[in-house]
Formats: structure tokens, C-alpha cells, sequence
């Protein structure tokens, strides 16, 4: 466990009580980090590096400590939002799938109790409709439904690396995916990584771009992705496949603690017959294998064609959802409404966009959007 000093003049704003100290603002990068890395649940977003947000689109980063006995048991990475869709409310964390609580694994309920309760004093003062939280990954409780809302039920797909390679290749990666992955490799295709800025710049973000508008989602601008390289450095990484000497597919992902979740993938459809996109997920998975991590974070399951893609890469399957604290007794246990990417009003809207949009007013006023959906 880490033992937790005495918190330097920096932190300001403190809710004391019995047993919990809660950090309103904890900006000890280095305690913080080190908590997070030795959490078995914990995601890039969850790094103070995330803060990063901030730059790119003004949300306010709320990151919240809880100390017993002068240890840290437990971290809240958050941010406070403000959407003309949704109001004022702090969200678990924005753009991303993985949010909500990292505690120590033994933190009894009374004190799961405790900081809820502290959280909803501080949503009060700020005068924050909810803390919105996108999963809990430490659940202290059997039932966190008697003190949390939920909604936007969904999944998540993961490939524990926990055997040899050779052994997940041949037994776990089913046969479609190793056809897939030959192909790519007969047809010459190579794989490189690199994320430097002039990387996004000129090969990523245009390909990012193209790989939205098919999509029909609103795209981030250049300055997240520029902001999450400066914050991340070298844990933030792109494989690319190369055809003739040009990147055709790139497969971007983070690493954090025991795990590389992998969050954007674009390519040129004039390739995809040769496999780009499988071969790159094979190249990432064989590098995180020999980095040793133990998990590879293949992201949400929001269709059929996620779920079967997913599955042939022999992932685990987990339920997910997002969490959702009231600043006040209004539904504090009944289920909530969230945006979800996946409703049929949002499938509507993203076929509008993908066949009506032009790229160029996609790209002026997509991270417009995404600010205000806080997605």
C-alpha cells in the first residue's frame, strides 16, 4: 500500500470527517500515479496525465484523494463539465469508456458510505447536478445499485496475456484471425511505431478524419491528440501497417499499470482486403505481451460486429455500465438516462452525418459536439 504524507499547501480544499480524508484537489502527480500503476483495474484515463483534457477542451479537472489512517486508499480521476446538452456535472472520465473509483480492494462499506456521501456535499456546493462515472471498477459493496444510479448498459472486451505467446496464437486467436494475419503478411505489409507529433499531424489525423466521417462521429480536433502525446510520452503509442512505404492502417493505444488499452483505430478502406487492421492488432498485442503486461484492452461492445470481431480474438466479455451519484435523494438508487452512442436516435444521426456532412464542416464543428456530450 502507498503511505500517504502529509499534503503539501498545494492541495487545497479538504472535507474532513470520522474516518475519510477526502483531497478535493490532489495534485501530488507522483503519489497519484504510483497509486494508480499498482491498481490491477486501472486505465490510462485514470493517470494524472489525463489532466491533459483540460488544455484541449477548458473542462476543470477535479481529482479526488481518499486518505485513511494518512494512506490513500482509493483515487477519483474527474472533470468538471459544462454541456448546453446536459448541464453542469462532473464526469468519470470524459471521452473515454473507463472512469469511477480506484480503491483498495479491503475499503469496508461504511467508508464507501462516507465518501459517497462527501462527493455529494461537494456536488452540492458546486451546485453540480451528478458525478457521472463511466464504470466501477472497485466494487466495495455487493450491491453498488443501493447507492448509485445506472445506465448505458453495455460491454467490454479484454485478452488476458496470461500464457505464452505461441499458446495464444494457436489455441486462444482463432483460426479467421490468423488467415487474416498471413494474408497481411504475404501481401507485404510491414508494421512500424511511431506517435511523434509530426506523425499525427500528416499521417494519423487524416486517416483519423476519413476513418470518423465513414463512421458518422463527430471527430476530436488535432490539439487532444497532440495534448495526450505531451502528457504521455512514450505511453502513448500507434502501430502502423505500411504499404509501398505509406501508413494504410494505425492502431492507437495507451499503457497503464498491468494493461494497453487501445482506443482509436483508422485506416484507408482501399486496403482493407489485404487485412491492415488485423495485423496491426497482432503486432500491438505481440508487443504488449513481450512488455509483460497482462491485459489487452480491446474497448466497448456497442453492436454485433464489435461482439463478433472481438471474439474471434478469443477476448473475455464483461458487463459494463456507466454510474451515476445525484448531488441530492432524487433517484439515488433508480436507473438514469445517459447518452448512449449506441441508441437508435443516435444510429439515425450518425448515418446523417456520415452521408451529409461534408469532412471540412465535420471537422470545424465536430469538436464543438463532442465538448458538449462530453464524449
Amino acid at each position: 500500500m502507498i503511505r500517504f504524507k502529509k499534503p503539501a499547501a498545494s492541495h487545497s480544499g479538504r472535507i474532513v470527517m470520522a474516518t475519510i480524508d477526502t483531497i478535493t484537489d490532489f495534485t501530488d502527480e507522483k503519489t497519484w500515479d504510483a497509486y494508480v500503476h499498482a491498481h490491477p483495474e486501472s486505465r490510462f484515463c485514470d493517470l494524472f496525465a489525463y489532466r491533459c483534457v483540460e488544455k484541449a477542451y477548458g473542462y476543470r479537472p477535479r481529482y479526488f484523494g481518499f486518505v485513511k489512517n494518512n494512506e490513500l486508499v482509493g483515487v477519483l480521476p474527474a472533470f468538471e463539465t459544462r454541456s448546453l446538452f446536459f448541464g453542469r456535472r462532473l464526469v468519470s472520465q470524459p471521452f473515454s469508456e473507463y472512469g469511477g473509483f480506484l480503491l483498495n480492494p479491503d475499503l469496508a462499506e461504511e467508508d464507501f458510505q462516507e465518501i459517497l456521501e462527501q462527493l455529494k456535499r461537494f456536488l452540492s456546493a458546486r451546485k453540480l447536478a451528478e458525478l457521472e462515472m463511466h464504470g466501477l471498477f472497485s466494487k466495495p459493496v455487493a450491491n453498488p445499485g443501493q447507492y448509485l444510479a445506472k445506465s448505458n448498459a453495455q460491454s467490454l472486451a479484454f485478452l488476458p496475456l496470461d500464457r505464452p505467446l505461441d499458446e495464444l496464437w494457436s489455441r486462444v486467436i482463432t483460426y479467421q484471425v490468423r488467415k487474416a494475419v498471413q494474408k497481411a503478411e504475404r501481401s507485404g505489409l510491414k508494421v512500424v511505431e511511431r506517435s511523434d507529433n509530426s506523425t499525427l499531424v500528416s499521417e494519423f489525423f487524416p486517416l483519423y478524419l476519413a476513418s470518423m466521417k465513414r463512421l458518422g462521429v463527430p471527430p476530436h480536433s488535432i490539439q487532444y491528440y497532440l495534448q495526450c502525446r505531451a502528457a504521455f510520452g512514450d505511453r502513448m503509442k500507434i502501430f502502423w501497417a505500411i504499404h509501398d512505404g505509406r501508413p494504410i492502417s494505425g492502431l492507437l493505444g495507451f499503457e497503464c499499470g498491468q494493461r494497453i488499452s487501445i482506443i482509436n483505430i483508422v485506416s484507408d478502406d482501399r486496403f482493407w482486403e489485404v487485412r491492415p487492421n488485423d495485423l496491426i492488432h497482432w503486432e500491438y498485442l505481440k508487443w504488449a505481451h513481450a512488455a509483460g503486461y497482462k491485459h489487452f484492452d480491446f474497448g466497448s461492445i456497442r453492436y454485433e460486429g464489435q461482439l463478433q470481431y472481438k471474439k474471434k480474438w478469443g477476448c473475455t466479455i464483461v458487463d459494463h455500465s456507466y454510474y451515476h451519484l445525484k448531488s441530492d435523494e432524487r433517484g439515488r438508487a433508480e436507473h438514469t438516462e445517459a447518452f448512449n452512442s449506441s441508441s437508435n436516435t443516435m444510429g439515425r444521426l450518425s448515418k446523417i452525418w456520415a452521408d451529409y456532412v461534408p469532412q471540412s464542416l465535420s471537422r470545424r464543428i465536430g469538436p464543438i459536439l463532442r465538448k458538449h456530450l462530453v464524449r
